[in-house]
């Protein structure tokens, strides 16, 4: 049984709820699952009651994959489907007329159910490289960091060390030095950006998708003239801010490309990579 702590933060995220407040809901909910991850009336509760559409679908999904079963859960996993389609004016919360979430722990239930009941995996992630060294990611590190050690190598030796005094075409070694620190200067900022996004976790979000484009690229080869196909679209994110703001490129598998054409939304799990987006997880349409 729940601790009055507990019980007392689901009640009142359910009168607050209830009562139209739910931005002022969800933080009670985000309490007892900081305490109690597993606890299902929070889980539901801050589902229902989540500003964001990402936040909500994985509180309710995680209900779902603890109680398949439980009237309470389907409940939700109804509303969240209906929500997210038809988008009325105002979501709706749980009232006396639905399942009832209840602060109990649920009873023993059959592990069975449906798959992809909250969306539907298309095709595999576009691959990269599991090899760190050979990836995109590791390849933009490790290049920059050559650079940028060789150019200072040679900067220093034209103006402190005099390792080497020959300099090419005869001339200045003042020149190359700028050159060699010109150059350093443009790897380290290729250097910073690269770890940056390798350090920065993969971006998780909801939005629109359109400008779906097939693209051929010609590719030579000792047989001859090839074209290779690749596919790509726009997405917008739900969370972007601001009326300038911008689509962002994914590159798609053909499952994915195709699945696409299916709905205007997606849920979509990509990482930066200077400008560029790999996908790391497959396209899902947020509709079952």
């Amino acid at each position: 049984m729940p601790d009055q702590a507990t019980i007392t933060r689901i009640h009142q995220a359910a009168i607050l709820a209830e009562a139209d407040k739910r931005l002022e809901a969800a933080p009670f909910a985000r309490r007892v699952l900081a305490n109690d991850p597993e606890n299902l009336a929070a889980l539901l509760w801050l589902g229902y009651t989540s500003p964001t559409q990402l936040e909500s679908e994985e509180a309710i999904a995680k209900a779902y994959d603890l109680h398949p079963q439980h009237p309470a859960v389907l409940k939700a996993v109804e509303w969240y489907n209906n929500y997210f389609i038809d988008a009325p004016a105002k979501p709706a919360v749980p009232s006396n007329s639905t399942a009832r979430i209840t602060l109990e722990t649920p009873e023993p239930e059959s592990s069975s159910k449906k798959a992809n009941v909250m969306h539907t995996p298309v095709g595999e992630a576009v691959p990269d490289a599991a090899n760190f060294f050979m990836s995109q990611a590791g390849s933009m590190v490790i290049g920059s960091t050559v650079v940028l050690v060789a150019n200072l190598a040679t900067f220093l030796n034209y103006t402190v060390l005099h390792v080497i005094r020959w300099t090419p075409f005869g001339a200045p070694r003042i020149f190359f030095a700028l050159v060699a620190l010109g150059l350093a200067l443009i790897a380290a900022a290729f250097l910073f950006y690269s770890v940056r996004d390798v350090l920065t976790p993969p971006v998780k979000a909801h939005g629109f998708i359109n400008n779906r484009r097939e693209i051929k690229r010609r590719v030579k080869s000792e047989t001859g003239t090839s074209y290779d196909l690749y596919y790509e679209l726009d997405f917008l994110d739900d969370e972007a801010a601001g009326p300038d703001k911008r689509p962002v490129r994914l590159t798609l598998t053909r499952a994915q490309f195709e699945a696409s054409a299916q709905t205007n939304r997606a849920f979509v799990v990509y990482s930066r990579r200077l400008g560029q987006v790999k996908l790391y997880q497959p396209l899902r349409s947020v509709y079952h």
